[in-house]
């Protein structure tokens, strides 16, 4: 994601990947609402396999208006979830923009819905929000 200012084109700062002693940091600040901590936070029980844990962190994230927690999110219940809660999620997050979830939507709507229209919106969508994020994995 990029923003303009003043016709120059600058990054969005990279969320720094959660180290294992982070932890105790990462949950204080958590469950004190820090949104990037929580979503830093359910990164850090993703990579550690806790499934429950990572849903957890994320979904405090994204009520706390965390995009990359709600396309983990539509991720998570397009692997272990359900189809329905995958798309909630990844409309989300392709709602403001998000080019990666957009295309995850469509490929979703297209393959398991047949919902054809829909897809098509959400793919044209991702063309013409910019470039996304490389694929795979959590963000």
């Amino acid at each position: 994601m990029t923003w303009w200012q003043n016709e120059q084109e600058v990054a969005a700062p990279a969320v720094p990947a959660p180290r294992s002693g982070d932890e105790p940091e990462l949950l204080v600040a958590a469950q004190h609402g820090d949104a990037q901590a929580a979503h830093r936070l359910g990164k850090l029980y993703a990579q550690r396999g806790d499934r429950s844990a990572a849903r957890h962190w994320w979904e405090r994230a994204a009520s706390g208006g965390n995009i990359d927690s709600a396309y983990n999110l539509g991720v998570w219940h397009e692997k272990h979830g359900t189809l329905e809660e995958a798309v909630r999620w990844y409309e989300l997050a392709a709602g403001t923009g998000d080019a990666e979830a957009a295309v995850n939507l469509a490929t979703l709507l297209l393959e398991q819905r047949g919902d054809i229209e829909a897809a098509r919106r959400w793919f044209e969508s991702a063309a013409h929000g910019g470039p996304g994020r490389p694929p795979g994995g959590w963000r």
